[in-house]
């Protein structure tokens, strides 16, 4: 740079300097980006090296985007680049001399000798733009926050959201990729089913029940499962025993529980990792057998990679910021909702029913799924139909308050206990006493069927159908 440019550089600087005196001036670097849009004309061949890093947006000065634009037109018809045709292409769309005219064009290319340093350069170009779309993000938030019916779970979601898209896109620019990216994961992940299948392992996680992991494969990642029945069927002790069943594998599970105390969830989770006596459990008249069956459970459970959100009442959008700092702490492998109707949906829209609330909810739900890359399962509530219906088994027409709970689900099981409504045997004579049935009435990406299962009286210990051992009933 000679001594003209450098005194230049010099007093804009300084000019630039006093007036952060007495404002806040967007993080920019103009000199930079004269540097690039001259190496560019200089050599086409550095557009092949920055065109996928930079956008129009990312020049700060209104008549570098412009010009910018320009370059980019004439790369994409593979003509040539440079002052010339800069010029030309820039008085065809009429803004020449908004932008500085012919001889601000040239001066661009006068001002650096060559491209050599451009990598550099643009690294700081994207470091103002970052600079400046962190300030529109956290402006933006900061103004919702101070407004009365905000939602601040809801603000704060979409700030973290905003700052990861931010974040994304200053790692590579673009989110497309060619096809044989995704290919190769595919058949990667194709040859972990295969030796999965030869070890006779779930291809997912774990559901502790045989007959369930051959339909399903295991809970997958990025699906949204719908665990449905009535109360009293055995919902929160499928759910226990699923996320039990992860998290012996190794799957971090995270638990948002707002029927019950995080206390009263380990109540139940003791009787189903021992074999204590619920009665003396419950009243209180533990006898050293017990006591030895309680630390024996207390020792595993410890161990167990499962985290309990104590909160009574919680909105979706705090279940997926939450979920959100766990997955990026490697605690979340997997989500379970106890349950869908006791979600807090308000959020301050107003003229909304009740059945569009629960929709919401269920979208966010699959949304956590699919960004966290995990297996949600969101438990479910159904309707008084089943109780009307001559054998009390359920249907998806029975899901409570919104079809959509339906649409957004990759899986819908119901849990159905014949025991529950009196049928204790079956027409062939066979006892129902202490067997369940879920209903797998929808499967996204695999076949739909029944899966038996048993359970103790107490419905703390559940087991595959098939089950040899002696259970006490």
């Amino acid at each position: 740079m000679d001594t003209t440019n450098r005194s230049k550089t010099q007093y804009r600087r300084t000019e630039v300097q006093n007036l952060s005196e007495y404002g806040k001036i967007p993080p920019q670097a103009i000199e930079f980006e004269e540097a690039v849009l001259g190496a560019i004309m200089l050599e086409r061949e550095a557009m092949d090296t920055v065109q996928h890093r930079l956008t129009p947006e990312t020049f700060y000065k209104p008549a570098h985007q412009a010009i910018y634009r320009a370059i980019t037109a004439l790369y994409k018809r593979n003509d040539p680049i440079d002052i010339l045709t800069v010029t030309t292409e820039l008085r065809k769309n009429d803004i020449l001399e908004s932008v500085g005219g012919a001889f601000y064009i040239t001066q661009l290319t006068s001002r650096i000798a060559s491209s050599a340093n451009i990598d550099y350069h643009v690294a700081i170009m994207v470091q103002k733009y970052m600079q400046r779309l962190g300030i529109i993000a956290c402006n933006n938030t900061t103004n919702s926050l101070y407004q009365e019916d905000c939602d601040a779970f809801e603000a704060l979601e979409l700030a973290d959201k905003n700052i990861s898209q931010i974040l994304e896109q200053a790692g590579n620019g673009s989110s497309m990729e060619k096809i044989d990216i995704p290919l190769i994961k595919s058949y990667e992940e194709a040859k972990k089913r295969e030796i999965s299948a030869i070890d006779g392992k779930a291809t997912g996680i774990n559901t502790g029940l045989k007959d369930l992991n051959k339909i399903t494969g295991g809970w997958q990642n990025s699906d949204l499962i719908i665990l449905a029945a009535r109360p009293g069927m055995g919902k929160t002790a499928l759910m226990l025993k699923f996320g039990t069943e992860a998290a012996k594998s190794g799957v971090s599970v995270c638990t948002y529980s707002l029927e019950m105390s995080s206390v009263h969830l380990v109540d139940r989770l003791v009787p189903a990792v021992c074999d204590i006596d619920i009665v003396h459990y419950k009243n209180g008249h533990m006898e050293a057998k017990d006591w030895n069956e309680f630390n024996e459970a207390f020792n595993i459970i410890s161990k167990l990679p499962i985290y309990v959100d104590p909160k009574p009442s919680v909105s979706m959008s705090y279940i997926k910021s939450q979920s959100r700092i766990m997955k990026k702490k490697g605690q979340c492998g997997m989500v379970l909702i106890d349950y869908l109707q006791l979600v807090d949906t308000s959020s301050g829209k107003m003229n909304r029913n009740r059945e569009q609330e629960v929709a919401e909810a269920s979208r966010s739900a699959k949304i956590i799924a699919k960004e966290l890359d995990i297996p949600v399962i969101l438990l479910c509530q159904l309707s008084r139909k089943v109780e009307d219906r001559k054998d009390n088994k359920p249907m998806l027409s029975d899901l409570r308050e919104s079809g959509a709970i339906e649409q957004d689900a990759d899986l819908v099981i119901f849990i159905y206990r014949p025991e529950y409504y009196g049928y204790e045997e079956n027409s062939r004579g066979e006892s129902l006493i202490g067997i369940g049935d879920l209903f797998i009435e929808k499967h996204r990406n695999g076949p739909t069927g029944t899966v038996k299962f048993r359970y103790n009286n107490s419905l703390t210990k559940i087991t595959d159908y098939e089950m040899q051992e002696c259970m006490s009933f």
